[in-house]
């Protein structure tokens, strides 16, 4: 705000005080004024508005209405003068106007002064302005409420970040409404009411040059008319750009149509909204469009907008306040604050107290098109837009239409609002050049090297995710050829790259240079290592399970019992000794297990039992070649090395990738030595490695370790635990606007399939290739146990045989010698084979590391100190050389400049008899400044002015000076960038003090905080020196103002507790105090009542007020203890410094009694520096008078002061770049360090420089030094409370003590936490509603934060941000499984159509071979019964050999030889089918894919309250009503039980629970969807966001992640069966041990019951003991049996050879 106009004025100001005198009114008329710029549109709608107005009201009443309208001339200097008229010579009861604040102002003081009612016709007053002029009453509506409006705007376009471009006034509010909605302001350009063309082309071109299209202009008319010319002159207005304008631009679109077609096309206006289509506007729109086009013809349109509106209403409200009573003053003030009725603008009616009328609570929304404004929709506070502003319509939050208008030349499409600046300067994306793996990034190069093509997964997918943006972002690929990759994401903190995409994992360490989208791979690091085959020794045994073993043991010698005891009658060699039947017994029970020796059984009893076990024996011995066949086909490695710590207690040596993070996790975080990691670019160069046993293990991400594995897996294995790291991500710089989007993108690349399409493009498993040089047929060793088995058998057997027969060894030595031989051998080949699977280790020693310390020096400032000595003794000019100054002599900054001047002058020159400085005190009063400024320059003739101290006294003192042009050496810390071309005169002595916002920056950077809460005073100057750049330095440092608090010079306490009590109910902590000294006082005073000053609250101020902390006495010092401070710095130090500190504490003592404190600061040695300057010009000037010539010689000085370099540029004393840090303690404070600009801190001027204030030392704190603050308050999180996944979240009621929070979400969330020493405490709140509500309530400001199984899913992205998923990322599809009946699974192999035909051709086969060898054989004849039998047993027999009775015929033998060859096949085919049914998974799903549901119509089920409500219809195409949600692991399975679903979507988290839970009932098919896992919630633009992130990261390196998911969602042991192994139990054969069980028994019973039980009484009562004991054993052998573990099979064995039975 420019003040100096309002303050011009003052001029007059005292004369008028002493010629006004009040009068009453004369007659009965009622006597208003108005001041308005006629000049203008608004005024000359004004004008015409109120004249009509005038004429309603004398046609209404007894009273007449007489209107006195002066022109301001947009000047508030003649505002000024134009009150004064209007209330001295015409003696107005009111004034109307003027439209600025600016002229506002100047004509408050004088309203007040009369007490004559002000009706300002500005935008916005400020809050205090009341309390300063309780006569100024505002009645426009206030505007503010448009940036709420803006703000929908931006958040309906998806735009997060906006540049707003200003005016030079107070733009805080612009600022806090749009963060209130997450937009982030991005920058603020200022821009003044007198800005050149080449300034505005300047400020265009810079942000042309930056990424963000979204700007917001607050601007007036004029300014802003120039500023869209020069944008649509320099292509600005086009594509891609979004410009958004506000009210006082808006408001006046109607009127200039030619503006409108030449440099407005396409913008966005946000406008009042009033009644315009009410009798009453209609009738008054005909009367002022006649009106209008007579007063102005030459204006292009004539129709009233809602400048015209209010100033009709403000007329008709003077006139009902003065109606009826000729009184003013105090009175006509009350009335018009009790004005209600309802007006053309809208509501007129006062609030009181702030004399302000109802603020503006609807607004247009419209869009400049070509040649007119197309009408988007409405806001109304409370509902947000709508399509019409009826109180029925529909609001929303997003901006209906909108597409049809963000861009004017493709209306079309939404205006992306983001792009670098042309599409020949794209985003600059960095790609690793030499990536060893081409399936992710491959990078190609032409013949000549003039073109380079990129290629690969990573690039696809980056492809397809800036295709799902809803902006267009140009981009480029740049080849990146150094092989670190840490040095490829340092490039985008260098600006170097815009971002980095390719192969490039998310790492923890990378975050200090990068922030990193979500991984678009799988994430984790496996470990590889060369595999080994297991021990195959014992592999024979491992399709059997103990249990089979047993029984068939038992059932092999029951049946050669019963075959004994049938055929021992009939056979002599089956009698004997007791012991010689019990091994024949045995011969034939295993005998008989593959062969049928029918020609020597006489009874067909033996012959059945024979036959049916054989086909048994038959199928069991299949059975067992098939399971064993399926155990070696399935390949069976081990690793070399079985984990980590197995590598390092061998000290091994590992592999890694080149130029990876590995490199540093495998040292710092699993403790590998350096010289024990190598570095490898490819998978071929691991193989050779590998090879030439350079390395032991190698560790690689999954994404990799996939394909090396695919490509070399014979050879190697993955071991151990999967570590969990971030996968693979697209990497930007921190605190990028991008990355919500780019995120939000890639989750719909996940949902859509687009990515599982790219994978299996790009990275699908590769065929294993067979590798030559490996032997897949079986060697000896595997048949080791057999052979020792059966060679240890026969030579126990043959010694037995050699003592039995006492035979001599001695003729047997040669025999001895060979068995000897052959031992040794075996022994020795044992030794080699052993030595030769052993591994070495070789030691590798890296070179190390040197770290570099800069030192930094800065020289110290040498004064010249017999500069006064040898000025002082110059002879004198014969005229006087008179120097002025204006200081506001009350303050302390004052005090401290008139003792400093005074002690210069003493010690200049003599400023003798003839010579005079003139101190003026203008009482910090812009007005009296420049009244004081007037009499110094007309009548002291003054050769120059120091001071004043603030800009907007230095402002008018300018003005004063401009026609004499007096050098006036300014103290203000900042001025406007116009301020020299407007006064050439003005001199900024005092060092601009806007660096100091880096320190403060530096500060809040050091400890994290992220967020600050600036407190400033409401002036120009504040917030010119505030809101830009203490929001630029922030941003810098990854922080940001989360409000900007403005008190009012005047504030008075209560208004500063209402201040402190809403900033104390927001969550930021720290704050940043932009106040004068007096009013800094008052708020700590205030602070400390309010028990702000406490632990965790963090108070930084800036130099206006630190400079002053040397002169605070005890009292007020009590009430800021832990403030921390910047302040300018000079050196205090040198006999110049020595010689003017005791000279100033003297003088300042004798002049100042009073004051505790005598120690001088910063202004005290400024103002000795400014003396000295005009001392030194002055001289140089010699006779001549002052004016160009002295001001031209003042900025040519150039010396060393005592407040450091003095030398003018561009009008200024060089920038501030050096600040000391300060410590408020006890009753005094502590001198941290210093901050130096570009360079850091340091604890001395010449010290060592740090870029963390820590490094400084102890800062003594609120609340006590020991803990940092956390400068946040208690966060509230959000927690579901209706998981059904008690393992994820658990929330339970815990007593009087409230909820008490579990599981493993809550685990993750606080193990990271406790890794981030800034994170503020917080506390946890359970929430009932569905998850999508859940995470809306974040933007609602319910909750900052949600924490549980919360899924990353695109259309959550509207609502909040999250961080990266720390759980496995992935929807799958689980189905009831099947498995079948094992009792009838040896019939599998074989159709029901094929057994019956075996069995046909079996009996026909051996009838044939009966019919034809009946006749030539005795054997073959007999009773009927016995030729059946013969013939069946001829049939079976054949099946298997041709060992049957010796044949007669060639007929038959040519027969039987077919059939065997024939049986043979089939034989092996059975066991070849019967070996692939074992091999494939046993369990079977009863839907096998998505597609088959769909086909079905079948009812699936989803998660209750998940994003799959959407997902599931939209992208897998399921209908609504076939859909079902349910809560928990237990809910599906009844679901599935009672039929209601047929299938289930469950997220992999959840999907590991259940199948655990549901092991042997249900199965996963399909796909895995990719989505986003479980990650944290947090608002969009949260800067608590990347480090969340960074901690995820490093817990999830260091183990910590992982050892949480085996506490709480290990899956858990099935618990309905046992884990099934691949050894078969009795549960497959029991049906064949029925019937060959059974066969047996009836044949034992037959034959028992046709034989003389009395001849064999002994036997018969040891036969019939043996099944009592079995039946006494049969229930706990049968228990065991059946509750027998299966093992699981890890090694195989080879089909065992048949023996043959040799009779007789």
């Amino acid at each position: 705000m420019n003040r100096f106009n309002h303050l011009i004025f003052s001029l007059f100001a005292l004369a008028l005080l002493f010629m006004l005198k009040k009068t009453a009114a004369e007659g009965e008329g009622i006597i208003i004024g108005a001041i308005i710029d006629m000049s203008s549109r608004i005024g000359k709608e004004q004008r015409a508005a109120m004249e009509i107005a005038m004429e309603d009201f004398n046609g209404t009443g007894n009273q007449t209405l007489v209107l006195h309208i002066k022109d301001s001339q947009r000047d508030p200097v003649r505002a000024a003068l134009a009150a004064m008229d209007l209330i001295n010579n015409q003696q107005v009861q009111a004034i109307l106007g003027p439209q600025t604040w600016e002229e506002a102002l100047s004509v408050a003081e004088i309203s007040s002064q009369t007490q004559v009612p002000i009706l300002s016709l500005a935008d916005t007053t400020p809050r205090w302005a009341s309390e300063r002029w309780p006569y100024l009453l505002q009645a426009s509506p206030s505007k503010q409420e448009q940036m709420k409006v803006i703000a929908a705007v931006v958040q309906s376009g998806n735009w997060h970040q906006v540049t707003v471009i200003y005016e030079d006034t107070d733009s805080s509010y612009l600022y806090n409404s749009l963060r209130d909605v997450g937009v982030g302001v991005i920058q603020g350009v200022v821009l003044s009411t007198f800005s050149s063309t080449a300034a505005l082309s300047e400020d265009l071109e810079k942000l042309k040059r930056e990424q963000s299209r979204v700007f917001v202009v607050h601007l007036s008319v004029p300014l802003a008319v120039r500023l869209f010319e020069k944008a649509n002159e320099m292509k600005m207005m086009g594509k891609d750009y979004v410009w958004i304008a506000t009210n006082p631009v808006t408001s006046l679109v109607h009127s200039n149509a030619s503006i409108i077609s030449s440099s407005m096309q396409g913008i966005i206006g946000v406008k009042s909204c009033f009644p315009e289509g009410g009798n009453l506007f209609r009738k008054l729109r005909q009367r002022f469009k006649r009106k209008f086009s007579i007063e102005n013809p030459k204006d292009d349109s004539d129709e009233p907008g809602i400048y015209a509106a209010e100033a009709y209403d403000a007329v008709w409200t003077l006139a009902v306040a003065v109606n009826g009573s000729n009184r003013g003053g105090q009175e006509l003030l009350e009335n018009i604050l009790q004005v209600d009725f309802d007006g053309l603008s809208g509501k007129v009616q006062f609030i009181k107290f702030i004399n302000e009328r109802a603020p503006a609570d609807k607004f247009h929304i419209i869009n400049i098109t070509e040649k007119s404004c197309k009408e988007l929709g409405f806001w109304s506070k409370g509902s947000g837009l709508s399509k019409t502003v009826h109180e029925n319509s529909i609001c929303s939050s997003c901006m209906t239409d909108s597409e049809q208008a963000l861009r004017p030349e493709a209306p079309r499409h939404t205006s992306r609002g983001w792009r670098i600046a042309t599409s020949a300067n794209p985003l600059r994306i960095g790609v690793p050049g030499k990536s060893g793996y081409r399936e992710f990034v491959n990078v190609t190069y032409d013949h000549l090297g003039n073109s380079v093509a990129f290629s690969g997964f990573a690039i696809e997918v980056f492809n397809e995710t800036i295709k799902r943006l809803p902006f267009d972002l140009p981009y480029e690929f740049i080849a990146f050829n150094n092989t670190s990759y840490d040095e490829l994401v340092k490039q985008i903190y260098l600006k170097k790259y815009d971002a980095v995409v390719g192969d490039v994992v998310l790492s923890a360490s990378r975050y200090q240079h990068a922030e990193f989208t979500n991984p678009y791979t799988e994430t984790g690091l496996m470990l590889i290592v060369p595999a080994v085959s297991g021990s195959r020794e014992w592999s024979f045994i491992t399709p059997f399970t103990k249990s089979m073993w047993v029984l068939i043991a038992v059932i092999t010698v029951y049946n050669g019992f019963i075959i004994w005891l049938i055929e021992r009658n009939h056979c002599p060699t089956l009698q004997g000794s007791m012991l010689h039947q019990i091994g024949i017994v045995l011969w034939i029970a295993f005998n008989s297990l593959f062969s049928l020796h029918g020609g020597k059984m006489h009874s067909n009893l033996s012959r059945m039992s024979m036959v049916v076990w054989l086909f048994v024996a038959l199928v069991i011995t299949q059975t067992y070649t098939a399971n064993l066949a399926s155990l070696l086909t399935v390949q069976k490695l081990d690793g070399a090395a079985t984990n980590v710590d197995a590598l390092l207690n061998s000290n091994a040596v590992v592999g890694y990738c080149t130029g990876s993070y590995l490199q540093r996790y495998l040292v710092d975080v699993l403790r590998f030595k350096t010289q024990n990691i190598k570095n490898y670019s490819t998978l071929e160069a691991y193989a050779q490695a590998f090879k030439d046993k350079e390395i032991a293990a190698v560790f690689l991400e999954i994404p990799l370790a996939k394909l090396f594995l695919a490509k070399y897996c014979h050879r190697f294995v993955s071991v151990g635990t999967t570590y969990k790291v971030g996968g693979f991500g697209f990497a930007f710089p921190r605190g990028s606007p991008l990355l919500p989007s780019i995120d939000e993108a890639l989750l719909n690349v996940y949902e859509s399939g687009t990515l599982l399409e790219l994978e299996n493009k790009f990275i699908a498993p590769e065929k294993c290739q067979v590798v030559d040089d490996e032997n897949q047929s079986l060697s000896p060793s595997t048949f080791g146990t057999l052979f020792i088995i059966t060679t240890g058998t026969s030579t126990i057997s043959l010694a037995i045989y050699i003592f039995s027969r006492g035979i001599s060894m001695l003729g047997y030595k040669i025999t001895w010698r060979l068995l000897l031989a052959a031992m040794r051998y075996w022994v020795c080949q044992k030794q080699i084979t052993s030595n030769a699977d052993k591994s070495f280790n070789f030691a590798r020693h890296a070179p190390g590391m040197q770290s570099l310390n800069a030192y930094f020096a800065s020289s110290h400032l040498v004064i010249r100190s017999d500069f006064f000595l040898d000025i002082r003794h110059r002879s004198r000019s014969k005229h006087q050389d008179d120097t002025g100054a204006i200081v506001d002599t009350s303050s302390r900054i004052g005090k401290e400049v008139v003792v400093a001047m005074e002690v210069a002058q003493e010690g200049c020159y003599g400023f003798g008899n003839q010579t005079f400085l003139h101190i003026k005190d203008s009482q910090k009063d812009a007005i009296d400044a420049a009244l004081e400024a007037k009499e110094l320059i007309d009548t002291l003739q003054v050769q120059a002015i120091i001071g004043p101290q603030t800009w907007e006294e230095v402002s008018l003192v300018a003005e004063i000076a401009r026609e004499t042009q007096v050098p006036i050496l300014s103290f203000a810390d900042t001025a406007p960038e116009w301020a020299a071309e407007r006064w050439p005169s003005i001199l900024q002595a005092s060092p601009d003090k806007r660096v100091q916002m880096k320190a403060i920056a530096a500060i809040v950077q050091s400890w994290n905080w992220h967020q600050v809460t600036a407190i400033y005073e409401d002036t120009d100057s504040s917030a010119r020196g505030v809101i830009p750049h203490l929001h630029d330095a922030l941003r810098e440092v990854n922080s940001e103002v989360s409000q900007f608090v403005s008190l009012s010079p005047f504030a008075s306490s209560d208004s500063i507790s209402k201040e402190l009590e809403n900033i104390k109910s927001k969550h930021c902590r720290v704050f940043v105090v932009h106040l004068s000294f007096e009013l800094a006082v008052r708020l700590f005073e205030m602070t400390k009542k309010m028990e702000m000053m406490k632990k965790d609250y963090v108070w930084i101020t800036t130099d206006p007020f630190t400079s002053l902390v040397h002169s605070i006495n005890a009292s007020v010092i009590s009430s800021m203890q832990g403030v921390l401070g910047v302040r300018s710095y000079f050196p205090k130090m040198g006999p110049d410094f020595e010689d003017f500190n005791q000279r100033f504490r003297t003088s300042f003592r004798r002049k100042y009694p009073q004051e505790e404190q005598r120690e001088p600061g910063i202004y005290a040695v400024q103002a000795y520096d400014s003396m000295r300057t005009i001392a030194l010009a002055l001289h140089k000037n010699g006779s001549k008078r002052g004016g160009k010539e002295l001001l031209k010689i003042i900025l040519e000085t150039d010396f060393h002061g005592l407040s450091g370099k003095v030398k003018f540029k561009d009008q200024k004393v060089a920038s501030a770049e050096i600040f000391q840090i300060v410590n408020v303690i006890g009753m005094s404070y502590n001198e941290l360090g210093y901050w130096s600009n570009g360079v850091g801190f340091s604890e001395n001027i010449h010290g060592n420089k740090s870029k963390s204030m820590i490094d400084l030392g102890q800062v003594h704190w609120q609340g006590g030094p020991r803990d940092d603050p956390k400068g946040w308050t208690t966060l509230r999180i959000g927690v579901p409370s209706s998981s059904g996944y008690k393992e994820y979240v658990h929330v339970e009621n815990d007593g009087p003590s409230g909820k008490n929070f579990s599981g493993f979400t809550i685990e993750v969330f606080k193990e990271t936490i406790k890794s981030i020493p800034f994170f503020p405490s917080y506390d946890f709140y359970g929430f009932d509603g569905d998850y999508n509500e859940l995470v809306d309530q974040i933007h609602l400001k319910k909750y900052d934060a949600v924490v549980g199984d919360v899924e990353i899913v695109a259309s959550r992205y509207q609502y909040a941000e999250f961080t990266s998923p720390y759980t496995e990322t992935g929807l799958v599809l689980i189905v009831p499984a099947r498995s079948s009946s094992k009792a009838w699974s040896f019939i599998k192999p074989f159709t029901t159509t094929m057994w019956v035909l075996i069995s046909v051709f079996t009996v026909y086969n051996g009838f044939v071979v009966w019919w034809i060898e009946r006749k030539g054989c005795d054997e073959l004849q007999g009773s009927i019964p016995n030729q059946i039998g013969i013939m069946l047993w001829l049939s079976f027999n054949t099946l298997l050999s041709l060992n049957a009775p010796k044949l007669h015929s060639n007929l038959s033998r040519m027969s039987g030889v077919v059939w065997l060859f024939v049986s043979l096949i089939i034989i092996q085919t059975y066991t070849a089918n019967l070996t692939s049914m074992l091999t494939v998974q046993r369990l079977e799903p009863t839907v096998p894919s998505v597609e088959e549901l769909l086909k079905s119509n079948a009812t699936v089920g989803y998660c209750t309250g998940s994003y799959m409500t959407e997902y599931l219809p939209r992208v897998l195409d399921f209908k609504a009503e076939n859909l079902k949600k349910y809560g928990s692991a237990e809910e599906y399975f009844n679901a599935f039980n009672n039929k209601e679903i047929s299938a289930a979507f469950i997220g992999t988290p959840y999907a590991k629970l259940f199948l655990g839970r549901y092991c042997n009932s249900f199965i996963q098919v399909g796909e895995t969807y990719k989505i986003g896992g479980f990650g944290f919630a947090f608002p969009r633009g949260s800067p608590l966001l990347a480090s969340v992130n960074e901690t995820l990261l490093k817990i999830s390196e260091n183990g910590t992640l992982q050892a949480l998911e085996k506490t709480w969602i290990a899956p858990k042991k099935c618990p309905e069966i046992q884990s099934e192994s691949s050894s078969l139990g009795p549960n497959g054969f029991l049906v064949l041990f029925y019937i060959t069980g059974g066969t047996t028994t009836a044949a034992f019973v037959i034959y028992v019951c046709r034989t003389n039980l009395l001849r064999d009484r002994k036997i018969w009562r040891t036969i019939s003991a043996v099944p009592k004991r079995w039946c006494s054993l049969r229930t706990p052998f049968t228990t065991r049996v059946a509750s027998a573990e299966i093992p699981n099979p890890k090694h195989t064995f080879p089909e065992a050879p048949f023996t043959t039975l040799h009779s007789g």
